[in-house]
């Protein structure tokens, strides 16, 4: 029963190939802020609910009490005081360049392997790499790079990295059956659309 519908949508011309988005589609220029603005179709009405949320999204939360209250709720435990720290620009995380800096939009994630997900008894469902108020983080994450040369068929060299991961777990091991999952911040854009 769907598929009629779609496939009436597919037929209709499409003038601007650019646009793949219709009037959701922004006209800003492809730069560091593109995933940032507001689709042309939201109202004037919706854009304050845009701007509003941006702004949370973009916050520097702080550890609780404090004199901004507004502000406070971070921690005891925690992975960054902001949603953009991971979420750059809304875009994906990226991994550091620098061998050695801790990666801002990378997470560990904890579970098992069988058909129910367990979180591990020491460390949860996710590794929390800071904390606030004198407490010690429940670890670190290790970002080390390898580096392999290749040569195409024209004879261009080129130098890949592979990242490998370490933990730094001060608590004492994971369990035996945990399984760890290092993930990058996903893009947002488009997210908003699901809603």
């Amino acid at each position: 029963m769907l598929a009629g519908p779609a496939l009436a949508e597919s037929k209709r011309p499409d003038a601007d190939k650019s646009r793949q988005g219709g009037s959701f589609t922004s006209t800003r220029a492809a730069d560091q802020n593109a995933l940032r603005q507001p689709a042309r179709a939201v109202r004037k009405h919706q854009r304050m609910d845009f701007v509003l949320g941006q702004a949370i999204f973009e916050k520097f939360w702080v550890s609780a009490p404090s004199s901004t209250t507004a502000s406070d709720g971070l921690g005891p435990l925690y992975n960054a005081r902001s949603c953009h720290q991971c979420h750059v620009g809304n875009g994906r995380g990226a991994a550091p360049d620098v061998e050695g800096k801790p990666p801002a939009s990378l997470v560990a994630r904890f579970g098992s392997s069988g058909p129910e997900p367990v979180a591990d008894p020491v460390y949860g469902t996710q590794l929390q790499t800071f904390s606030t108020g004198g407490l010690n983080p429940e670890g670190r994450i290790k970002l080390a790079y390898s580096s392999k040369v290749i040569r195409f068929d024209d004879g261009e060299q080129v130098s890949l990295r592979k990242p490998g991961h370490q933990l730094d777990l001060p608590h004492g091991e994971l369990a035996a059956t945990t399984a760890v999952s290092y993930r990058s911040a996903l893009a947002l854009a488009g997210v908003g659309l699901l809603e």
